[in-house]
């Protein structure tokens, strides 16, 4: 899994761009990664955007990124955007991974929109 991370400064949005494979530790590394970037610029808005990611996480490891999330830096404060693909496979494994956040008391959202996610990533 290979990302890119940048801060689109007049939205206050740490945006990253991710492509190939997603497996959890490369999600630990890429999160630890992004918060560190987003801290130093006192950011608290995220948006991952992967457009067509293959996704080998299992539920029981979905169910358990809330927690990894809390680990490398994501807070009640915070906001994520997730832009990623809306076939029917992935789409189930967002929608979970939304739910199971919202059990953990985090922000965060599916989108398949970009401006969508930025306008919810905005509001308050």
């Amino acid at each position: 899994m290979d990302w890119k991370i940048d801060y689109l400064k007049e939205d206050g949005i740490v945006h990253t761009k991710m492509s190939g494979i997603v497996t959890w530790d490369e999600n630990k590394k890429m999160g630890e990664e992004i918060f560190s970037f987003a801290r130093s610029r006192d950011a608290h808005r995220f948006l991952l955007e992967h457009p067509q990611i293959e996704h080998r996480l299992s539920f029981l490891q979905i169910d358990d990124l809330p927690k990894l999330l809390k680990e490398v830096g994501l807070g009640a404060e915070d906001k994520l955007a997730v832009l990623a693909c809306s076939s029917a496979p992935c789409s189930k494994k967002l929608k979970f991974f939304e739910n199971v956040s919202r059990l953990a008391l985090l922000q965060v959202r599916h989108f398949t929109d970009f401006e969508q996610a930025v306008t919810w990533l905005k509001s308050d």
